[in-house]
């Protein structure tokens, strides 16, 4: 395995959980799909996930950043293994921390939202297609990056 910055990007697929897989309301803007994430993303209401995925060969016992690409649909509380990232943030954001992998990479992922709805006015947030929301996170990728000294 050559040394470099590379990146390894996989879509997050679980169903373990108090959540839903649904259409990413974002996809109508690309224009194509370089990464095969696919049309539906993990969205969870409120709760936990689950995520243990198999690692490519090439990764296991390398020291990677470890990055989770979420949005935040109104206002909640995320975390990921009970370490509070952050509050009250909305839209797109990225979660990292440096990991040395093994064949698995497992982790869990925690949202409570501090809002149970909001208003959506003329659907201008492009998140989606109802006035009245849910708050929710929706998952888009987990991104593996070996820019990190080993």
């Amino acid at each position: 395995f050559e040394k470099g910055n590379v990146s390894t990007y996989m879509k997050i697929e679980t169903l373990d959980c108090d959540c839903e897989e649904v259409v990413d309301p974002w996809n109508q803007l690309r224009f194509s799909d370089p990464f095969n994430l696919g049309d539906e993303r993990i969205e969870l209401h409120n709760g936990q996930i689950a995520i243990n995925t198999s690692i490519e060969e090439t990764f296991v016992g390398q020291m990677v950043s470890v990055c989770v690409v979420s949005e935040t649909i109104g206002k909640g509380l995320f975390s990921i293994d009970s370490i509070i990232l952050e509050s009250h943030a909305q839209g797109w954001q990225q979660w990292c921390w440096e990991a040395s992998l093994d064949e698995h990479l497992s982790f869990n992922i925690s949202f409570s939202p501090i809002t149970n709805s909001w208003l959506n006015p003329w659907y201008f947030s492009g998140r989606s297609s109802d006035f009245i929301d849910e708050t929710s996170m929706r998952f888009h990728w987990i991104e593996l990056r070996t820019d990190v000294e080993n």
